[in-house]
């Protein structure tokens, strides 16, 4: 993903910078959801007890997890990108 809007950037823009630029600002919500997940719910995937353990594999087990990690993002539709 990170990979198709970047190069659909540098592909628009003759400039690097400005293409770097706006491929951060399309990633920024989607990379900044997952990053805040991780800094508060990610330990929980290594567990330090037997109970931690339990509870973390009920959770992966759990057909609706506690807390959906941003799994969406808005692809920009690049010319040419087919």
């Amino acid at each position: 993903m990170g990979a198709y809007v970047l190069a659909g950037e540098l592909a628009a823009r003759p400039d690097h910078t400005a293409a770097f630029t706006a491929c951060e600002a399309a990633l920024r919500g989607f990379v900044r959801g997952n990053q805040d997940y991780a800094a508060t719910g990610g330990a929980a995937l290594l567990p330090r007890t037997a109970d931690e353990l339990a509870r973390r594999n009920e959770a992966l087990t759990s057909p609706v997890p506690d807390r959906a990690i941003t799994t969406t993002v808005e692809l920009p539709d690049y010319p040419g990108a087919r």
